[in-house]
């Protein structure tokens, strides 16, 4: 029993105690830069995938394509200019996404720093970046074609004292959902701006 008990304040202790520091490379777009209040919505197919040329392992959690999927369709629907094609419906906007994950790759010493953080509960400090590289070409039907390349980061720290930045709101996992939310909104601010998200 005290050994399970010291296993799991072990887990939580590392769990807790790191935090997520932003580095802000792209502009804050506000949900209502992307309002279009079209009258015919433009029908759009999209897909993300991921791409690592370099077979070295991850370093860190990352977001799962499906979640860049999930939350492109949701702020591109919340913007009110587009519907997403359903099966078989021919779209008027492709839209194609690439998350490159070469930065996040991590070398056998890269990892073998963050093994006393495991160890000590934290005590220890380790850290790391997770890099997000994404590009997107978007064609449209009346032949205009566009395509762009955003990036940005934020910094991991996995340290015991740091369980109170968790605590008020400086979660990694919560904050890599909120960078990939804003690279979206700034694609779809970007598609808006040069006039693709129009019939």
């Amino acid at each position: 029993m005290l050994f399970k008990t010291i296993i799991l304040a072990a887990l939580i202790s590392v769990a807790t105690g790191c935090a997520g520091f932003r580095s802000n490379q792209q502009p804050f777009v506000a949900p209502e830069l992307l309002q279009l209040s079209n009258t015919t919505k433009v029908v759009v197919s999209f897909n993300w995938k991921a791409v690592q040329n370099i077979d070295r392992p991850l370093a860190g959690t990352y977001a799962k394509v499906k979640d860049y999927n999930e939350i492109f369709e949701k702020e591109l629907v919340n913007s009110g200019c587009c519907i997403i094609a359903s099966k078989g419906q021919q779209p008027d906007l492709v839209i194609n996404g690439i998350v490159d994950l070469d930065k996040n790759t991590q070398t056998f010493l890269e990892g073998l720093v963050r093994i006393p953080a495991q160890f000590t509960f934290a005590i220890i400090p380790a850290w790391y970046n997770t890099y997000y590289d994404l590009s997107m070409t978007a064609s449209h039907v009346n032949g205009k074609n566009v395509s762009y390349k955003l990036n940005d980061h934020f910094l991991t720290v996995q340290w015991l004292p740091l369980s109170v930045l968790f605590v008020i709101g400086m979660d990694p996992i919560k904050l890599e959902s909120k960078i990939i939310e804003n690279i979206h909104r700034n694609f779809i601010y970007r598609l808006k701006r040069n006039g693709v998200l129009v019939k």
